[in-house]
């Protein structure tokens, strides 16, 4: 498992949503969310969220700097609480602990290309998966848009993430992709990673892993 994620989602099952734009003619806007963190996969139980009462609470607020349909920029922060979870047995996967947290996410276009950056901070210990391992991540990078005249990206990024365990060391990484829309439809991502001193992998000082995506939206 890998260091890549600060954000403690929870699995699915009962949520409330909400998005509201406060300003007439304006892109800023708010959306927020609650979610149970304790549904059960594969089964639907109505009285479990009000069982166990713990949830994931999350509040983005936004704006867009619009000058086309496709050229524009953006800036969000997102702040975030979650519950403490506990999960009859065999369900709870790692032990949890109750926490909040914030990211902030940028992305700002020039033409063709696409700069954007972001830093999670987060105390929260497992999430809805236990995907919530670092307490600090980062990363930035940049985006070509239509390389070759073909319809889709070319990204390359690094991340950074300190782990939650404190006897665990900082994680280093780059990854590059092609994301090819072969119709608008239908999209093809190669792509490749490289994994610096992995966190949770100490007996290699790096990882190579390679990808190909395919997403097709019916």
């Amino acid at each position: 498992t890998l260091p890549n994620s600060s954000i403690p989602t929870g699995p699915p099952g009962l949520a409330a949503n909400f998005e509201w734009w406060p300003i007439k003619d304006s892109e800023f806007y708010v959306v927020g969310t609650v979610n149970d963190l304790n549904a059960k996969g594969g089964e639907w139980v109505w009285d479990r969220p009000f069982e166990y009462g713990q949830f994931f609470y999350g509040l983005e607020v936004g704006n867009f700097w619009r000058r086309t349909k496709d050229d524009f920029d953006h800036f969000h922060l997102n702040v975030f609480y979650a519950d403490e979870r506990d999960t009859k047995p065999p369900v709870r996967m790692i032990e949890s602990e109750a926490g909040w947290g914030f990211k902030l996410l940028g992305e700002k276009q020039l033409g063709r290309l696409v700069g954007f950056g972001s830093y999670t901070y987060n105390t929260v210990k497992g999430g809805g998966f236990g995907t919530a391992i670092a307490r600090h991540a980062a990363t930035a990078g940049v985006a070509l848009l239509k390389p070759l005249g073909i319809s889709g990206e070319l990204n390359l990024g690094g991340v950074w993430a300190d782990p939650i365990p404190d006897d665990l060391r900082e994680q280093y990484g780059l990854n590059a992709y092609w994301k090819i829309l072969l119709t608008p439809d239908l999209w093809l991502t190669p792509g490749v990673q490289l994994i610096f001193d992995p966190s949770f992998n100490e007996d290699k000082d790096s990882l190579i892993i390679g990808q190909c995506k395919f997403r097709f939206f019916f």
